[in-house]
């Protein structure tokens, strides 16, 4: 029986862990003498290091600022796995989306020059766009788009995994559904940032790459980051991306159609310029970069703003999210592509910022961006369990699952027998149901069994084994493995249903 609230990863499994009240291991900021910052940096660097090494991430790229100065450059582990060649400053990696703040901030850069405005219809600027809804068509502006804010759904499938042109792009629009509210809700959407990327192109007569470069990196002097998908694999700095166990080499997803929405790779030192530009209210190197009015456009709340509670707010404008609570300010964003994550975090009331990029996708980076926040701006050195732990049960159920794939059930079981059971039934049961879909009906026997025998107390792992049985047409080996799962639990409707109907059409 399939569990609703499973939630599924970048494997698509995810493991139900027991919750501990993330209480803290270590002191607090009141039981520490202050340390300097360096101090708390290579405190935090071995972290860092010692956690990368538990989640099985290969590589990590690092940038912090700290009291408005580049504190940090470097990286952990290594870029390529197979010939360990270690992550350093150079090391580039594809940022996913955060670079939708670079669009924002290019963005913000042409209103300034009086190319382009807010407010001003993207249909002034692209003649041709056009949505299903004809209203929505005519006034839909760039604010709208860079918040998230047009209400239109966000079919990811139409550009990931394939390769054709923005004008192409621009030709679908009009068949898609909306699924949100327009200009009252929230709907995060990657073809409007490239609809925004096209009306830049369209002000100015260049490509979004070459606006990108021009306005954006050589200023900051970002000299090693780059705005295209083939600049990024004909790299001899780059990062291979590596799957959830660590060692299993991702294919790159090449997302030259929508650049505008997660194009960007970067490398550790580059990034230290970007987040010092962003915490220095929009000046780099003793220059102003944005106006004050651009800046605090894209940095500062807008008409967006989503109470959660009393206390705090949040908004998203222009490629940066962020929120207030207690009076105190957070900016940030994720990206994601197969294979590489990044992070960004901004305290910008406080001076500090952190930027973490890792060639895999796991929840590493939010886990030690949270470390960091504590250690640099509350001297607070206490640890969370509970996340630690996920980190280090996914890393392992991701290398079970991989290894199942790629070398067979001899050698999962090996792994299986290292890992502890008591934690694994919920991913051991989507794993299972995966594995029937996709016909491999020889593994998924072995999932679904060893979960039986693991937690021989569990209605739903024996419910599991019997829609197996079910579907082969097994019906006596089906019948008795749901009668096993309503006997330990007798609110079980759907072993009930089950019951009732393999001995109705097998009388």
């Amino acid at each position: 029986m399939k569990h609703k609230n499973l939630i599924t990863f970048a494997l698509g499994l995810f493991l139900l862990l027991p919750l501990c009240n993330g209480q803290a291991i270590g002191g607090k900021s009141n039981s520490f003498t202050e340390k300097t910052p360096q101090e708390k940096l290579n405190y935090f660097i071995k972290l860092a290091d010692s956690l990368r090494i538990v989640g099985k991430v290969p590589g990590v790229g690092i940038a912090i600022v700290f009291n408005q100065e580049i504190l940090y450059t470097g990286g952990l582990g290594f870029r390529e796995v197979e010939n360990q060649i270690p992550v350093e400053k150079h090391t580039l990696f594809s940022i996913g989306s955060n670079t939708k703040a670079f669009t924002g901030i290019l963005a913000a850069k042409l209103v300034d020059q009086e190319l382009m405005d807010w407010d001003e219809p993207l249909k002034t600027y692209i003649p041709e766009f056009e949505l299903k809804e004809e209203y929505i068509t005519r006034t839909v502006n760039m604010a709208d788009a860079l918040r998230h804010g047009t209400g239109l759904g966000r079919y990811d499938e139409i550009w990931k995994y394939k390769t054709f042109s923005r004008k192409d792009l621009l030709s679908q629009l009009k068949d898609l559904d909306f699924t949100d509210s327009y200009r009252t809700s929230y709907g995060y959407n990657n073809l409007m940032y490239t609809v925004v990327g096209v009306a830049q192109e369209r002000v100015t007569g260049k490509s979004w790459e070459d606006l990108v470069k021009d306005e954006i990196l050589r200023p900051l002097k970002m000299n090693n980051s780059y705005a295209t998908f083939n600049e990024f694999m004909s790299s001899d700095q780059r990062a291979i991306g590596y799957k959830g166990d660590g060692k299993t080499k991702e294919i790159s997803v090449d997302v030259t159609s929508v650049a505008p929405t997660g194009a960007i790779s970067s490398t550790p030192e580059d990034m230290g310029n970007w987040l010092r530009m962003l915490l220095n209210e929009g000046s780099f190197a003793g220059n102003k970069f944005l106006s004050k009015a651009a800046f605090d456009y894209v940095m500062m709340p807008g008409d967006n703003v989503g109470f959660r509670a009393p206390d705090e707010f949040w908004y998203y404008n222009a490629g940066i999210g962020g929120y207030y609570k207690q009076g105190k300010r957070t900016l940030g964003h994720n990206g994601s592509i197969d294979g590489m994550n990044s992070r960004m975090a901004l305290k910008p009331d406080e001076g500090f910022g952190i930027f973490i990029m890792t060639n895999q996708i796991s929840s590493y980076k939010e886990l030690i961006t949270d470390y960091a926040e504590k250690i640099f701006l509350e001297n607070d050195y206490s640890r969370n369990p509970d996340a630690e732990l996920g980190l280090k049960l996914n890393a392992d159920f991701a290398d079970f699952t991989l290894s199942l794939e790629n070398e067979g059930i001899a050698a999962a079981r090996k792994i299986y027998a290292s890992m502890d059971p008591k934690y694994l039934e919920g991913g051991m049961n989507s794993l299972g149901y995966q594995l029937m879909n996709k016909g491999d009906m020889e593994k998924a026997f072995y999932v679904l069994k060893q979960n039986t025998e693991s937690h021989p107390s569990s209605s739903n792992a024996f419910d599991s084994l019997g829609e197996y049985y079910f579907i082969l047409k097994k019906f006596d080996q089906a019948l008795s493995h749901y009668q096993t799962s309503l006997k330990l639990d007798k609110k079980n409707k759907n072993a009930e249903m089950m019951i009732r109907k393999i001995k109705e059409e097998n009388q």
